[in-house]
């Protein structure tokens, strides 16, 4: 589980990268908001169409070997960003690594179910997430000050070397304590067609669309301009991002634990609709509150976004049977990051036309998620009353439930 935790944390990484490093991209390469709307919105393009291979992949070959290749292609594609000295090289580079990095979540993920028991799976997942979610906190503050040094070519060669580092820790086997028998893609796609004729399992896939490709493309590049634009350029925009990123390690392991121990929808309930508020805060008071409110603000939205992350990953889990989780999370994992690619993408559109340095800008798009995330978290209650059960009830007692 180490070695999948620490290739999340490079996923997440390079996922909110952008942010930081948008003015250096932006001065270098003369790009404008759709410039860099398109930029940060190939890789999770890439990373959305393969999340569903990346699931029957999953399901058929071991971890250890899914892993290894991806953090090699993953290196590769870090050292030809850093070295890209065109726009469209920066574009295909930020393809094959939304491509490489694609392949290491669910893996991960897979490793946790077949080693720990049923009844720690949401802690557990908290726990991958968590150390993904360090990822982000590294390109914050930290990334903001090794670019300021080094730049941001000489920063990326850095992580490019680390990548290199984790390729060969990942080629040690991972154990599990519970071998079973890959299913053959047939037998994956035959056991998901009941979990396919449920609505409820579709109301989450929208919830991964709309909220966390919202929150995603907010995080992962148009979080650091807001954040320019109400503090007037001041340079603080990294610790913002940093006290979201670290707000949302605490969220995936304590809601994770939470949702083990006192039910899923009723943790989901909470954290979703806080995810609600946060957006109304931004848009409404953003622009005027003090640096401590927007310190706290921030924090608590990471801990509701990352933990309602891991709450309706969990949830999936009970559609799922032992053949075929990677192939349903991954379905999910693709609706997330082509609502991330679409929402990076169409900001950047929007911006482009009623400018990216004004706070109506960013009220309009605020209030926008914040009514997303209320109707999608109303729909998923809706449709997912059957999972309003105690801790300690059986997946089969909530599929079966009446």
């Amino acid at each position: 589980m180490v070695c999948g935790g620490l290739g999340y944390f490079l996923v997440n990484f390079h996922r909110f990268s952008l942010g930081v490093i948008s003015l250096d991209l932006a001065g270098e390469f003369d790009l404008g908001p759709v410039g860099l709307g398109l930029l940060g919105s190939v890789s999770f393009y890439t990373y959305a169409l393969m999340q569903v291979p990346c699931g029957l992949i999953t399901d058929r070959f071991p971890p250890r070997v899914i892993l290894t290749v991806s953090c090699i292609l993953t290196a590769a594609a870090t050292f030809w960003f850093s070295s890209a000295r065109e726009f469209s090289g920066l574009v295909s580079s930020r393809t094959l690594l939304g491509f490489a990095v694609a392949f290491i979540y669910l893996p991960s993920l897979a490793v946790i179910r077949e080693s720990f028991d049923e009844k720690i799976f949401g802690t557990m997942a908290g726990a991958l997430l968590a150390m993904g979610q360090l990822g982000a906190v590294f390109t914050s503050v930290p990334l903001q000050l090794a670019a300021n040094n080094l730049g941001w070519r000489g920063t990326f060669r850095i992580v490019t070397y680390l990548t290199i580092v984790l390729c060969i820790l990942v080629f040690f086997p991972i154990h599990v304590k519970r071998q079973k028998e890959k299913a053959a893609v047939h037998s994956v796609l035959q056991s998901s067609k009941e979990t396919f004729k449920k609505p409820g399992f579709w109301s989450i896939v929208v919830l991964f669309l709309l909220v966390f490709g919202s929150r995603i493309s907010f995080q992962g590049l148009w979080g650091a301009r807001f954040f320019d634009v109400i503090l007037n350029g001041r340079g603080e925009k990294a610790a913002f991002l940093m006290a979201i990123s670290i707000g949302c390690v605490f969220g995936s392991m304590l809601l994770g634990f939470l949702a083990d121990r006192f039910g899923y929808i009723r943790i989901f309930r909470i954290t979703c609709f806080s995810i609600a508020i946060g957006w109304f805060v931004l848009a409404v008071f953003g622009h005027s509150a003090g640096i401590r409110t927007l310190y706290v603000t921030s924090f608590l939205f990471g801990v509701a976004v990352s933990g309602s992350y891991a709450i309706a990953t969990g949830m999936i889990r009970f559609y799922s049977s032992e053949d075929n989780m990677g192939f349903l999370v991954g379905i999910s994992g693709s609706a997330a990051f082509f609502g991330s690619a679409f929402f990076t993408q169409m900001t950047g559109l929007f911006f482009s036309r009623y400018g990216a340095e004004d706070v109506p800008g960013f009220r309009i798009l605020f209030l926008s998620f914040c009514v997303i995330s209320v109707l999608c978290t109303l729909l998923v209650l809706r449709t997912n009353r059957d999972l309003e059960t105690k801790a300690g009830a059986t997946k089969h007692d909530i599929c079966h439930k009446k």
